[in-house]
C-alpha cells in the first residue's frame, strides 16, 4: 500500500498479480501510469492463461485495447532490471496471433528474397501445403533436421506441397550450407 504509486514496484507487479484484487486495486487507485498499465498486462495475462482462445477473446481483446490506447508506451520492467519491451508491442503480438497464426487462418504474407538475391513471396506457393522451416546452420537442432527435411520433400516431390526456409546466417555460411547439405528448397534469407 506505501509503494502503490512508485514506479519501483512495477517489477513485482507479476507476482504480485496472481491475487486479481490487488492488481484491481493497482490498476484503479495508483496514480503512476506504469503501475496501472502493468497490471492491467498482468489482467488481461491472467484472464487470456496461456493462449488467447474463442472463448476468452471476449473478456481479454477490450483489456488489449486499453493498454495499446492508454499505456502502449509504458514498458514491462522485470525484476532485474531487465526490460521486455513496450506493452503495445507485447499485447499487439499477442492479438495479431489469434487474429491471424492460428489454424483456418490464411497465413499472413512473408516478402523477401532468396540466398541468390531473387525475391519470392510466401503466397506464390498458395494453394499447396507449406512449411515454414525457421534455420540457422550454426544450431546443431537445425543441422539434424536437413535429412529429414530432404527426405519429406522427395517423399512429397509429385504433391502440392512446398517446404521454405528462413535464414539469417551471413550469405557465405548460407551457400556453403545449401551446397553441402543438398539443401533444394527456397529460403528467405535476411
Amino acid at each position: 500500500a506505501e509503494h502503490i504509486n512508485s514506479k519501483g514496484l512495477v517489477p513485482a507487479i507479476g507476482m504480485l498479480g496472481r491475487d486479481a484484487s490487488v492488481l484491481d486495486k493497482l490498476i484503479n487507485e495508483s496514480t503512476s501510469r506504469e503501475v496501472q498499465g502493468v497490471a492491467l498486462f498482468y489482467k488481461m495475462n491472467a484472464a487470456k492463461g496461456r493462449e488467447l482462445t474463442e472463448q476468452n477473446i471476449a473478456e481479454v481483446k477490450p483489456l488489449i485495447k486499453r493498454i495499446q490506447k492508454d499505456y502502449g508506451d509504458v514498458h514491462l520492467m522485470l525484476a532485474g532490471g531487465m526490460d521486455r519491451g513496450a506493452l503495445a508491442d507485447l499485447v499487439g503480438n499477442e492479438l495479431f496471433a489469434f487474429e491471424n497464426l492460428r489454424v483456418g487462418k490464411q497465413a499472413p504474407e512473408i516478402k523477401g528474397e532468396d540466398v541468390e538475391g531473387v525475391a519470392f513471396k510466401l503466397s506464390d506457393y498458395r494453394g499447396k501445403v507449406v512449411v515454414v522451416d525457421f534455420w540457422g546452420d550454426w544450431g546443431g537442432p537445425c543441422r539434424a533436421m536437413y535429412p529429414h527435411e530432404r527426405s519429406l520433400v522427395k517423399r512429397l516431390a509429385d504433391e502440392p506441397f512446398a517446404l521454405i526456409g528462413v535464414n539469417s546466417d551471413p550469405k557465405p555460411k548460407v551457400v556453403s550450407a545449401l551446397e553441402r547439405e543438398n539443401i533444394t528448397w527456397r529460403s528467405f534469407w535476411d
